[in-house]
C-alpha cells in the first residue's frame, strides 16, 4: 500500500469547503492509496431515470468524484484543481443499488494529472456499467486556496 497525501476527512472537508454537492453525496470511502480510490455510492429510486436505470449524471458525478480524490491521494489537498477533459463510455445498464467506482492515476504532471475509473454495480457480474477517463488540471500554485 502506498500512502495517500490526503485522509479521507481531509478530503470530505475539501469538498464541504468548496463543492458541497460532492459533500452532499452519500458515498464512503474504501480505499485511498496515493494513485488510488474506491467509492462505494448507494443509489435508489431517486437515481433512476425511466427504464430502471441509474441516470447518466449519477454515475459522471461518482466518476469525477472518484477521480478528484485519486488526484488529491497524489498531490495532497487540492481545491482548485479542476476536471479539463472527460470522457465517460455507458457500458451496460446501471441497477439501483450500491454502485463502486474504482479509480487509478494514469499520468501524473506538473499541470496535468490524468485517471481512469471504472464503476461497477457491486455484487453483480458481466464487468463495468461505465468507464471514464479524466483530466484534471494542476494550478501553477499547486491548488492552496487563498
Amino acid at each position: 500500500m502506498t500512502t495517500s497525501r490526503i485522509t479521507e476527512e481531509a478530503f470530505r472537508q475539501v469538498l464541504r469547503d468548496g463543492m458541497p454537492s460532492g459533500a452532499a453525496l452519500p458515498f464512503e470511502v474504501t480505499t485511498l492509496e496515493r494513485g488510488h480510490v474506491v467509492l462505494r455510492l448507494p443509489t435508489g429510486t431517486g437515481d433512476l431515470r425511466p427504464g430502471d436505470t441509474v441516470a447518466g449524471p449519477v454515475l459522471f458525478a461518482l466518476a469525477d468524484l472518484a477521480v478528484y480524490a485519486a488526484v488529491m491521494t497524489s498531490l495532497g489537498p487540492m481545491p482548485l484543481a479542476v476536471t479539463t477533459d472527460a470522457t465517460i463510455h455507458f457500458l451496460r445498464r446501471p441497477r439501483a443499488g450500491f454502485l463502486v467506482a474504482r479509480a487509478r492515476l494514469l499520468k501524473e504532471g506538473r499541470r496535468l494529472v490524468v485517471g481512469d475509473v471504472t464503476i461497477e454495480n457491486e455484487g453483480e457480474e458481466g464487468g463495468p456499467v461505465a468507464h471514464a477517463v479524466m483530466t484534471y488540471s494542476v494550478p501553477p500554485d499547486r491548488g492552496t486556496a487563498p
